[in-house]
């Protein structure tokens, strides 16, 4: 039995956002929105960074996906604004 280790929850979390953003190109309300979930169910429990990623900003920033995908709804799940998918952030080095 493998042992899940905080990098695997990582790694697991940005895959399902990924996929959750192409659900939506889909217009697939159902499986961005389960993908949403299980992405959050590996990265919650995740401190404030791991390898170099601001999980606090990548948490709020698909939470403002998800808010927005259930105000649209499953019948206007096409109509998301992609801005708002925005790219891993990065620990800002400089303010170390």
């Amino acid at each position: 039995m493998e042992t899940p280790s905080p990098e695997r929850d990582l790694y697991q979390g940005l895959l399902q956002i990924g996929l959750a953003y192409y659900q939506i190109t889909r217009n697939n309300y159902r499986g961005a929105l389960k993908m949403l979930q299980r992405a959050h169910r590996n990265l919650d429990p995740l401190g404030k960074t791991l390898l170099g990623i601001d999980l606090d900003r990548l948490r709020q920033d698909t939470r403002r996906v998800k808010e927005e995908l259930h105000r649209l709804g499953p019948k206007r799940t096409a109509e998301m604004d992609q801005g708002l998918f925005k790219p891993i952030p990065e620990i800002d080095q400089t303010q170390s």
